[in-house]
């Protein structure tokens, strides 16, 4: 797939994403730094500004704003681990050379024939359009906290995307998405909150032992300050996309912290202990501290919802008091791609829904078990069931047919709707069971309204 800006593609370097391209990009830029420590010193300058300007313009061609945000938080990362967050007025030589590059830099993103910085500047400069790629983004993030609050145990692996796409986005969007547009937050909210704190831990244990470094030479302090710029510029990128998931984007992060435990760690045992107590303390605290602001934030924000959402082991709760229907492993072809919204606009009369069940029993079982599109026979244990326009037929629907009532599109002409129908008239038990819906195909549109208007009509 190919990535334009206006007229200008964006580079992808065969990543398949200019955004992860960036994130590789502003950890390349990082390492180029260890040209500086080659003799003569001019040579390592030179070919230091040479690889700078290169990727430079490279990442200026990606076109990626989080890719730009990572590289300059790289560089800066360096400079606190190099330097210890000591403020040090560089050499002559280095701070001519930077200047030099930020300039050239600049002016080539300008030029007309790259015009890189409209681009950084929608939906950031005061007065600029507004860019939905960040008003999306800033959407979604805002409410990852009350999805981790209402899903203590994590939402699965691969849902948090699906999870905010059907229960959290607001009715005027219909927006498709697998992740949060953000590494982080997708795996804080896909795991339970032992998972998150472990995450924050790892995280912070990492960047603040960086920080000590053990070894004070010019190499040990390149080595240390390097592996803290790139992997600040990694998380950095991974605040602004999903580039995580991309396992040759580790690579880089991986061999630069391998680097650190051989010429750094090893050589001096490790470092003393008390700076590893220190760190872990430091960092749990952290973690903990983190923890806690995501927990507050997202409490009060489902407490101000309209509609209250709770996951437990893979059901989803809609609404409060006892849940009325259960919609178990809807099928998006019968109850629409964003069948979530269907559901929140009925969740006053309470909802269980199971995007996968592993068959075991379901304690607070609604009055309404809701299957759709193609029925596995296990589901049948569900009953009493509605069936939405199913797309197969087996033999135990002729023994429990009256424990049945399915839902078919009228304008269905496949083997299974034809089968369906041909039954219903010539069995009087199933065709008190058969309803056609006038109109509709496999997709039923607004199907809520439709089992109500039926079952209420129903009732003597």
């Amino acid at each position: 797939m190919e990535f334009f800006f206006e007229d200008h593609l964006r580079l992808d370097w065969g990543l398949g994403n200019p955004n992860k391209t960036a994130a590789l990009i502003s950890c390349l830029l990082v390492t180029v730094h260890f040209f500086r420590l080659l003799k003569p010193r001019r040579l390592g300058l030179i070919l230091f500004a040479v690889s700078f300007a290169g990727l430079g313009i490279c990442l200026i061609h990606t076109y990626s704003r989080g890719g730009v945000v990572a590289a300059i938080g790289g560089q800066i990362a360096f400079w606190f681990y190099h330097h210890r967050a000591r403020f040090r007025i560089p050499r002559r030589a280095d701070l001519l050379t930077g200047i030099a590059l930020m300039l050239f830099l600049g002016i080539y993103a300008s030029l007309p024939q790259v015009n890189a910085t409209s681009r950084y500047a929608l939906g950031v400069v005061p007065g600029a359009t507004e860019d939905l790629s960040i008003s999306n983004r800033i959407r979604i993030w805002k409410d990852a906290p009350r999805m981790m609050v209402d899903a203590p145990g994590g939402w699965g692996k691969g849902q948090a995307g699906i999870g905010w796409m059907q229960w959290y986005q607001p009715f005027e969007t219909r927006y498709q998405y697998r992740t949060l547009v953000n590494s982080h937050l997708t795996y804080l909210v896909e795991r339970g909150w032992i998972g998150r704190f472990v995450y924050f831990f790892a995280w912070l244990l990492l960047l603040i032992v960086l920080f000590y470094r053990f070894g004070d030479s010019a190499r040990e302090a390149f080595v240390s300050a390097t592996t803290g710029g790139v992997w600040a510029a990694f998380a950095i990128a991974a605040v602004f996309s999903s580039v995580a998931e991309s396992g040759i984007l580790w690579i880089l992060p991986i061999a630069t912290l391998i680097i650190s435990i051989v010429l750094v760690w090893i050589r001096h045992r490790g470092g003393s202990r008390n700076r590893w107590i220190r760190a872990s303390k430091n960092a749990m605290l952290a973690a903990l501290g983190f923890c806690s602001l995501l927990f507050v934030w997202g409490y009060f924000a489902g407490k101000f919802s309209h509609t209250q959402i709770s996951v437990r082991q893979g059901v989803i709760q809609v609404g409060e008091g006892e849940p009325k229907y259960l919609l178990v492993e809807p099928d998006r072809t019968v109850v629409g791609r964003h069948y979530g919204y269907v559901v929140r606009e009925n969740a006053e009369e309470g909802w269980l829904v199971i995007p996968k069940w592993d068959g075991e029993e379901i304690s607070n079982r609604p009055e309404m078990v809701i299957l759709s599109g193609e029925i596995e026979p296990r589901l049948l244990k569900l009953s009493p069931t509605v069936i939405l326009n199913p797309a197969n037929l087996f033999e135990d629907w002729n023994r429990q047919k009256s424990s049945f009532q399915i839902f078919v599109g009228s304008l269905r002409k496949d083997a299974v709707a034809k089968a369906l129908k041909s039954t219903a008239i010539q069995d009087d038990v199933f065709s008190k069971t058969y309803i056609s819906v006038p109109g509709k195909k496999e997709f039923l549109g607004d199907w809520v309204s439709l089992l109500k208007q039926h079952f209420s009509e129903s009732i003597p």
